[in-house]
């Protein structure tokens, strides 16, 4: 009888190492696969981002904007387009009010930084707000110091398909170059982006920095 005991605990004993020893490699050969998805995804991601980059850059860049396209500023004065680049290329921000809060929010951020390096009146911010009273709100609540305008359509392809934010250098004979949809999840493509642009438009002498510092 004891034998019989002893025998059944042994076999159940036996059982109970074969139950754990599946569950650890089960779980050794689930976990490792995790990190493999997540890299995965956010390389379709990375690689989606840099493709739909240069498509649109290459739909956008060296179009020509209408000169006579009109802007209001915040104290409800209207300039055009045209006048606000007559003495140099200047640094195109383009916020679409049906955006996100966030994506403009960071870019922002980055631009007032860049601005300390290439002067405000360098940049110009164009929304497509729909009245003054929103610029104003979105100017206090972001503590923009660059000049604000409103204007519900640039003529842009990217506009009629997209709300996301976008930056462009727009030259004095009103065309489009170096078209950049900015990314929050790519900070230093961003960084490239204003470098690049720094050292092509904005470094004028020997004097200033070789590059900006990190935004």
């Amino acid at each position: 009888m004891n034998k019989n005991i002893l025998y059944l605990v042994i076999v159940a004993l036996l059982i109970f190492n074969c139950l754990l020893i599946f569950k650890v490699s089960s779980s050794n050969s689930v976990v490792p696969r995790e990190p493999e998805h997540s890299d995965s995804a956010a390389l379709s991601l990375n690689k989606y981002y840099h493709m739909n980059n240069v498509v649109h850059s290459q739909l956008n860049n060296n179009l020509q904007l209408r000169g006579a396209l009109e802007l209001t500023g915040i104290d409800n004065q209207v300039v055009t387009l045209k006048s606000m680049v007559a003495h140099g290329p200047k640094l195109i921000v383009r916020s679409n009010e049906k955006s996100c809060n966030a994506c403009i929010e960071n870019e922002i951020q980055k631009v007032q930084k860049f601005a300390k390096v290439i002067g405000d009146t360098n940049i110009i911010v164009i929304t497509t707000f729909s009245n003054i009273r929103k610029s104003i709100v979105f100017r206090e609540t972001n503590h923009i110091s660059l000049r604000i305008f409103t204007c519900p359509d640039l003529g842009m392809p990217f506009e009629k398909v997209n709300d996301k934010p976008f930056l462009f250098l727009l030259n004095p004979d009103l065309r489009v170059q170096n078209f950049f949809i900015p990314e929050i999840s790519e900070g230093e493509v961003s960084q490239g982006y204003y470098s690049s642009i720094y050292k092509r438009y904005f470094r004028t002498s020997k004097d200033q920095p070789a590059d900006i510092p990190n935004l």
